[in-house]
């Protein structure tokens, strides 16, 4: 009698525990800090955004598909977040149906959650000024970008 008491006891509350640990599971994952990885815009009929992130030589990457019939020629790539704006001028040529990366230096893997706004100019065919804009937000860091000086034997005056 006290063994069928015993098993009741544990289907019974047993259960309960385990909803109650698998919707506090649930709870945590959501609510918790971490960022996840997400891109929204890049609304074009041509150019598709297929991924992005950081390589190991510190850039930005973004993968970018032609999907028209004629040669894109993507002219430059801006990536912003609040308080820094990097660019890229380009001229780089891409034929239809094929993909290529474009990057932008300065960035590494983070643990805080940064959104970036993007923007890639470009033309096709007879159609230039064209523009993709679109937000990206993912675990990155922005890192300082040194501009070299100049080399000493430089003379304006020369």
């Amino acid at each position: 009698m006290k063994g069928q008491s015993a098993i009741e006891y544990l289907v019974t509350y047993g259960w309960m525990v385990l909803a109650v640990a698998i919707v506090g599971g649930i709870a945590y994952d959501s609510v918790s800090g971490s960022c996840s990885r997400s891109f929204s815009g890049f609304y074009a009929d041509s150019v598709s955004v297929g991924s992005f992130g950081i390589d190991s030589n510190g850039n930005f990457r973004v993968s970018l598909k032609n999907d028209q019939y004629q040669q894109l020629n993507i002219k430059k790539f801006n990536v912003s977040s609040s308080d820094t704006t990097r660019y890229k001028d380009l001229d780089k040529l891409v034929d239809p149906g094929e993909s290529t990366a474009l990057r932008v230096p300065g960035y590494s893997q983070g643990e805080s959650c940064q959104t970036l706004d993007v923007e890639m100019e470009f033309d096709r065919g007879p159609l230039e000024g064209q523009s993709v804009k679109g937000s990206i937000e993912a675990p990155i860091n922005i890192d300082s970008v040194t501009v070299p000086s100049s080399p000493s034997s430089l003379d304006a005056d020369a």
